[in-house]
């Protein structure tokens, strides 16, 4: 397919590697801090820190405390666990979660228009 510019969704570049880890994951070395936000899923956490999904699951099991799937969200101490048995640092990043107010008249008004989504649903 092609992208709206035209290029071909082959000459995108890609985002992660064949393991599925992010580049930046990849690139640090095994004693570097691997940011993680607190709000994580098992997946997530799995690429980050260079491992694979099923692999994580394992481990969590093994350490009693065991995750249902890969979106299965991961507590602060099973991530710090986790990174303890993997021989990794961990450097856990804040996430807000608190819902932002909604924007003033004068912001929605600096907003950039955007053409309306339609969605096509059939049987």
């Amino acid at each position: 397919w092609q992208s709206l510019d035209g290029r071909l969704a082959s000459a995108l570049p890609r985002r992660r590697l064949a393991s599925g880890a992010p580049k930046a994951a990849r690139r640090r070395g095994p004693g570097d801090p691997v940011l993680v936000p607190e709000l994580c899923s098992a997946g997530r956490l799995a690429g980050l820190l260079g491992m694979s999904p099923e692999g994580l699951l394992e481990l969590a099991e093994s350490l009693g405390e065991p995750l249902a799937s890969e979106s299965a969200p991961v507590g602060r101490e099973l991530i710090e666990l986790v990174a303890l048995e993997t021989g990794r640092s961990v450097s856990l990043q804040h996430v807000d979660a608190v819902p932002r107010p909604a924007p003033s008249a004068a912001e929605l008004a600096e907003l950039p228009l955007r053409p309306p989504v339609v969605t096509l649903m059939g049987h």
